[in-house]
């Protein structure tokens, strides 16, 4: 609700999985990206995003505009490149760390995009991150949800 108005419908899992973009994304915390799809295939969407390719299980046919939403909590950061089966993965540059109770959000700057991410504080220690640490970030195509 905003205003007095119901802007959205649902379960808390669908509304936190897949939130209309705009006021209820930002609200729940949801990474809001602009794209064009540019293909399919093997099953897989891709997506450019001012030069990166993302990769999205949601489908979505070529030349169509879509918002990509990926919550901060699907988001892997490492200082290093790491071998998984995500399908997402860009190098960034810490651009904020804050400490919110038992979580520390970072923000970080990918090809000029803002991505926000979430760790524990040991985990942020261990990985001794400061602001301006260039780092990457990884996500799976699973994570990745389409809207237009």
């Amino acid at each position: 609700m905003r205003g007095g108005n119901l802007l959205q419908y649902g379960t808390v899992e669908e509304v936190l999985s897949k939130p209309i973009p705009g006021f209820v994304a930002e609200f729940v915390g949801v990474n809001v990206l602009e794209g064009t799809v540019v293909e399919v295939k093997n099953g897989l969407t891709v997506i450019d995003v001012r030069g990166l390719k993302v990769h999205s299980m949601d489908q979505a046919m070529p030349g169509e505009k879509v918002r990509v939403m990926v919550r901060p909590e699907n988001i892997i950061i490492s200082r290093i490149p790491l071998e998984s089966s995500a399908r997402n993965t860009f190098r960034g540059k810490i651009e904020c760390i804050e400490r919110c109770g038992h979580l520390v959000w970072l923000t970080i700057d990918v090809n000029g995009l803002s991505l926000r991410g979430l760790l524990t504080p040991n985990s942020c220690k261990a990985l001794g991150l400061r602001v301006g640490d260039n780092v990457y970030v990884s996500f799976k195509a699973a994570n990745v949800r389409l809207a237009r």
